[in-house]
């Protein structure tokens, strides 16, 4: 049996100002919000309770220790994350007037779909995309 996609990790500097921005601009439901000290807090969000979650973790020496230096490097980046849509241009206009700033319209690729991008407040780079009916 293949395991499934459980959550994907998305770095920020503040994950209050990211869980606003994840949950009220892009409509993600909180699925996890659990306090670990002082300085850090486990925070997942998912389309809906069960499909893959968004992590948003800010690196602390507390957590990632030794590491905390480079996964700070992360925020802010290209992050590879593709959120699929039905109807991209009905989305890309519902995301923007909940004040998400895409860097262009959506647009038609050679590969078939459409796309467009976004950043989220700490720059992290997303896409949105609408797949042609052969790829969904």
């Amino acid at each position: 049996m293949t395991p499934r996609l459980g959550s994907v990790p998305v770095f920020v500097s503040d994950v209050g100002r990211a869980l606003e921005f994840y949950r009220d601009c892009l409509g993600f439901e909180v699925v996890t919000d659990l306090p670990y000290g002082p300085d850090w807090r486990w925070v997942a969000l998912a389309r809906s309770r069960g499909e893959t979650e968004l992590v948003l973790f800010r690196p602390s020496r507390t957590i990632a220790g030794d590491q905390a230096d480079e996964l700070e490097k992360r925020i802010g980046t290209w992050t590879g994350i593709v959120l699929l849509t039905d109807d991209i241009d009905d989305t890309y206009q519902t995301l923007r007037e909940r004040g998400v700033e895409f860097h262009a319209p959506p647009r038609q690729r050679p590969w078939g779909g459409c796309e467009t991008s976004f950043s989220d407040p700490d720059g992290n780079h997303l896409y949105l995309a609408q797949r042609p009916a052969t790829m969904s």
